[in-house]
């Protein structure tokens, strides 16, 4: 019976894996600002500080029989920095990339290095137009360590230490993406406003990627436009508004809300506290947790589904966590 209900995880896996492969989509998180060369490679290097690390967590529909992990984490910094723009002109950065389902029976693993050009549009730097160009080597992998496949029964039931027969997916080959994005930022400290809006694309190059017994299929080209912004609304009060538009093979998405943050000291590099919430059209609604402790930053979604997901009977949740941590020089 145990081996039985490993081999029906294996059917809906690669039920699952086909569904995913033939749509190409690449996963989505909540908090993408917290990892935001993500949706626009021109991103990295746009924070207060010198050295950016980063890490996003995120697992999907947790309550059905496969859920979803994809994490993230990265390290971005900025190139010769003299201090003498607001936005630093040369920045680059490095992300690994993992997606996990079927207890990690299939799995999706990237590396991108990531590079970005801003061009001062005032003397200080304050408005600039930056340029970014990114570079994924990916791979796919399916484990049959603890699966069986219909070539390892036998008529004492699944014999695992017997070849899989699965050769196409054993020997899953690896692709290499492009990408690149556009980004404008204005800054104006003494009012208290800063404004960004930028478009990335991903999959430039349309690679090729292993999908099932059918050799290849293209993935298609993902695209991003986004906006945000930020503004005091008191002494100690920042509100924020991000919009984020995604499509890819056919399939689209916005995503957007605000949060609310408190400063905890007159320093504004200091503490802060603060509460959100996003939504993403006809997906799901997020409230959002906050703070940050000096250069410390720690962000927590839940996402309340308003799918489908959501109508089996056991509890299907989605939660989310971020981390950054930012180098400052003296």
């Amino acid at each position: 019976m145990r081996h039985l209900r490993k081999h029906i995880g294996l059917f809906c896996g690669v039920f699952l894996f086909a569904a995913t492969s033939g749509l190409a989509q690449d996963p989505h998180y909540t908090q993408f600002f917290a990892t935001p060369y993500l949706i626009n490679p021109a991103y990295t290097g746009v924070f207060d500080g010198d050295l950016r690390l980063s890490t996003n967590y995120r697992q999907q529909w947790m309550g059905l029989a496969s859920p979803i992990t994809s994490m993230v984490a990265s390290v971005d910094g900025k190139l010769f920095n003299d201090g003498v723009y607001h936005q630093n002109p040369f920045n680059v950065g490095l992300a690994f990339q993992s997606d996990k389902t079927l207890n990690g029976a299939l799995s999706s693993n990237g590396l991108t290095a990531n590079a970005s050009y801003h061009i001062p549009l005032d003397r200080e730097g304050y408005q600039s137009l930056g340029i970014g160009l990114s570079g994924t080597y990916g791979k796919r992998n399916f484990n049959f360590s603890n699966m069986a496949s219909a070539s390892q029964f036998t008529s004492g039931g699944f014999n695992l230490a017997l070849p899989s027969g699965e050769i196409a997916m054993e020997n899953m080959k690896p692709h290499f993406s492009v990408g690149a994005g556009v980004l404008y930022c204005n800054s104006k400290p003494e009012e208290g406003s800063f404004f960004e809006i930028g478009v990335g694309a991903y999959h430039l190059n349309r690679p090729l990627q292993t999908i099932l017994y059918e050799g290849t299929s293209v993935i298609p080209m993902r695209v991003s436009a986004h906006t945000f912004l930020q503004r005091y609304v008191g002494s100690d009060l920042l509100l924020d508004g991000r919009l984020l538009y995604q499509l890819q093979a056919g399939s689209d998405y916005l995503l957007g809300g605000i949060a609310l943050s408190k400063l905890l000291e007159e320093d504004p590099q200091g503490s802060l506290i603060g509460l959100g919430c996003w939504y993403r059209t006809g997906d799901a609604i997020a409230p959002y947790l906050f703070g940050e402790f000096n250069s410390l930053r720690i962000g927590f979604t839940y996402d309340i589904q308003l799918n489908d997901i959501r109508k089996p009977t056991a509890p299907v949740t989605t939660i989310e966590f971020s981390l950054q941590y930012r180098l400052r020089s003296k």
